[in-house]
């Protein structure tokens, strides 16, 4: 009798806090947006707050992300209404920015998502064909500051289905956080799960390709296992890899782009004619696209460090294809001097450091901030390597200190407060991240057993002829000799 009781004491305990957590979600829940396809191009989204006091009457639709521009001009027909159903007058300040003479209580317009003519624009921004779409609500959706939640629903074509790391009931998702919230649509895409650890990866493939879904999938498990044992855990319980050809017609074969948002990695690409050069071009996207779900999208820090989340990131990739024995060595050095060349051309005229740099990104500074950044990179991994250091103690620290939920911080401050913390490094980022002065970095070259010969071609790095012990050493710790290691492992 008592366990009787017992028992049934703990089933109205359990029963109180699901309906406590019912409750509550329902309270935080300020926001319901339905989003229908009513077109080839369009869609219509209606928007209703939970009461008044939710509401604003200041409202922003985003204009520019990344290199696109004009995104709020396809927001058309925009209407809002009190609770009566009596239209609510606004006035437009500028493009994408309103204002209401009150607070309404809901809200309609529609979006055009027409493909940009562009091509590399259709990774970054939303866009809506007759099969398929990506939607992605920081540009649907206008900017809601104090939603705790919000809830999306989507009305699709009947045979159509959606694929997204956010959590579905019955098509109906509650996001804290619209920016991250991305949704692939359409009806004829497949999807391929692993699951890695406790972390669930989803691809999601569309079009055909030179290899195999399979094939695709081992890629993301060996390269994600490889950046795993940088940061020493998964940034999230659930990843998805968007795999999808353009959306415009003729597209170039040799273009593509990509980009990480929250756990969605989206890579849209031309489909090369060739198997080897298809799974070449897949690991080298992946590896980078894949270290973005820590760094910066695990991470709180704020503002343009681009030098550092996109230049170190491509420098970091670089190891993980020579550690995972997917390019040579000679690639290796090959890219760097690429990166070489590049800067020393770019600094004729680019007088500015790389955090100047980084705040104007999108403005012609991106190839100064690849280049440059993937030097110095190699500069303190080389200098790290010979105090017995490394390049991934710098991730794994950024990663320790800054993943949430730290509280928030300025992004180039915190990393190299993290950089000055080693010696070798400080004269490096004085120089060159802080600094203006151009790449000179013989010295260090030599150091690790690479010189620098300079031809018609400009730079060109190789390893030196007799390398000192001790340069062997550092040589085989960039990665010199792993094919010899990655073949004893295949045996």
């Amino acid at each position: 009798m008592i366990n009787f009781v017992k028992k049934k004491m703990q089933f109205l305990t359990f029963c109180l806090f699901i309906y406590l957590f019912f409750i509550s979600s329902l309270s935080a829940q300020e926001i319901s947006i339905k989003i229908k396809i009513i077109s080839q191009n369009r869609i219509n989204i209606e928007g209703n707050f939970k009461n008044e006091s939710a509401s604003i009457t200041n409202w922003f639709f985003l204009q520019n992300y990344a290199d696109v521009s004009n995104l709020a001009n396809r927001v058309e027909n925009l209407q809002f209404s009190d609770e009566k159903g009596n239209t609510v007058a606004l006035r437009k300040i500028n493009e994408g920015n309103f204002v209401t003479n009150q607070k309404p209580i809901s809200f309609k317009y529609q979006v055009n998502l027409t493909p940009s003519a562009k091509l590399t624009d259709s990774t970054h921004v939303s866009w809506l064909t007759e099969n398929q779409g990506l939607l992605m609500l920081h540009d649907l959706l206008p900017k809601f500051e104090k939603a705790n939640l919000v809830q999306v629903n989507f009305e699709l074509p009947k045979s159509w289905k959606i694929a997204s790391t956010e959590i579905s009931n019955n098509q109906n998702y509650n996001l804290k956080n619209t920016e991250n919230g991305v949704f692939f649509v359409g009806d004829n895409f497949r999807e391929k799960t692993i699951q890695i650890e406790k972390t669930n990866v989803n691809f999601v493939f569309s079009g055909s390709w030179q290899f195999s879904d399979d094939e695709a999938a081992e890629m993301a498990n060996s390269i994600l296992g490889e950046h795993k044992s940088v940061f020493k855990e998964f940034p999230t319980d659930k990843i998805q890899i968007n795999l999808l050809p353009f959306p415009q017609e003729n597209s170039n074969p040799e273009r593509w782009r990509a980009e990480t948002r929250g756990s969605t990695a989206t890579i849209i690409s031309g489909s090369l004619p060739f198997k080897t050069q298809a799974v070449q071009r897949l690991h080298e996207q992946l590896r980078h696209e894949l270290f973005h779900l820590w760094i910066p999208n695990g991470v709180n820090l704020s503002g343009n460090y681009d030098w550092f989340f996109e230049g170190f990131t491509i420098y970091q990739a670089l190891r993980t294809g020579v550690e995972l024995n997917q390019i040579r060595f000679d690639d290796f050095l090959n890219t760097l001097s690429q990166a070489a060349r590049m800067e020393q051309m770019m600094s004729e005229t680019n007088n500015f450091s790389l955090i100047q740099a980084s705040e104007n990104r999108w403005s012609g500074s991106s190839n100064f901030i690849y280049s440059k950044g993937l030097a110095v990179a190699f500069l303190c991994d080389a200098a790290l390597l010979r105090e017995k250091h490394n390049l991934k103690d710098i991730f794994r620290q950024v990663w320790n200190k800054h993943r949430f939920p730290a509280q928030i911080q300025d992004g180039n401050t915190a990393i190299i407060n993290i950089l000055k913390t080693f010696p070798e490094l400080r004269p490096i980022v004085q120089k060159f991240i802080e600094g203006k002065e151009k790449i000179e970095w013989k010295k260090e070259l030599n150091a690790v057993g690479i010189e620098q010969e300079n031809s018609d071609f400009g730079i060109q790095l190789k390893v030196m002829t007799n390398p000192s012990g001790r340069q062997k050493d550092l040589l085989d710790k960039l990665g010199y000799n792993q094919w010899r290691k990655f073949g004893q492992k295949k045996k």
